[in-house]
């Protein structure tokens, strides 16, 4: 018995969770893009600052590394894994006053 006729309201919210399930690291909160609009993970107040990669022959100068996301953590009892810093804010974003900057502001030496 074809049921399709049942389920096609489905396909829209389908398409909604997948496209968020495709931008959400596995230690969010909760679903990536969910936050405030044009807000990233870098600028909320749960994300911990872990400083920056290297570039290639120097001591500075790289973007920031992978952090981990403090709300998940206080909600899982165990950090998950590290967030990349663009990745777009989740509904439990709180807005960092000083957000690190991507890059290293410190010159090289």
């Amino acid at each position: 018995m074809k049921q399709d006729h049942l389920i096609p309201h489905l396909t829209v919210i389908d398409k909604q969770i997948e496209e968020m399930r495709s931008k959400t690291a596995l230690g969010m909160a909760h679903w990536a893009g969910t936050g405030p609009v044009g807000t990233t993970c870098r600028e909320c107040h749960f994300y911990k600052f872990e400083g920056y990669k290297s570039k290639r022959g120097g001591f500075s100068g790289g973007v920031l590394k992978l952090g981990i996301c403090n709300k998940y953590l206080s909600m899982m009892r165990s950090a998950g894994s590290k967030v990349p810093f663009e990745t777009p804010s989740c509904k439990y974003f709180e807005l960092n006053q000083q957000p690190p900057p991507i890059t290293d502001p410190r010159k090289d030496r």
